[in-house]
């Protein structure tokens, strides 16, 4: 017997409804995170875009930074260990003023040149959590409200 790709649709869509424990909130109308959700969210995508030690997504799966110069295919090489899998800190707001989440990162290499304000790099994202961007430029980790740890020396 032949379903119809409705009926088959409609086991699709009672499937992911019932993964999700119910109902997808209405477009544009999701929950507020806190600064304890940031972190978690950033730290998961510092690792799969590959700025940790470990494996990265596949090429076509990783976030573009604010400025690339090089490649898809180059990214996570680059990106490769460039920093610490813990978030150093957050704070509330993004650059430019925009309301959401700013959370940061220590090199995973001290830098050679002991800086008086150390930098490290940062992820932002809007205040439920989403349009997630690692900032091109460095952040004074000092600028952080919330530190949750120090970086290496």
């Amino acid at each position: 017997m032949k379903r119809s790709s409705a009926a088959g649709g409609l086991t699709a869509l009672i499937l992911l409804i019932g993964s999700h424990g119910g109902a997808a909130p209405p477009q544009g109308s999701r929950p507020e995170i806190d600064g304890s959700a940031a972190v978690a969210i950033a730290e998961t995508f510092v690792r799969e875009n590959g700025y940790t030690e470990g494996p990265a997504l596949p090429p076509e799966r990783l976030t573009p930074e604010s400025l690339e110069l090089e490649p898809r295919e180059k990214w996570a090489q680059q990106r490769h260990n460039s920093l610490m899998g813990q978030a150093a800190g957050y704070l509330a707001g993004r650059r430019g003023g925009a309301k959401g989440w700013t959370v940061t990162f220590c090199y995973a290499r001290p830098k050679t040149v002991k800086e008086p304000r150390p930098t490290g790099r940062a992820v932002t994202m809007d205040l439920t959590g989403s349009a997630l961007q690692m900032e091109h430029v460095e952040i004074f980790l000092d600028a952080a409200t919330t530190r949750l740890r120090d970086c290496p020396e």
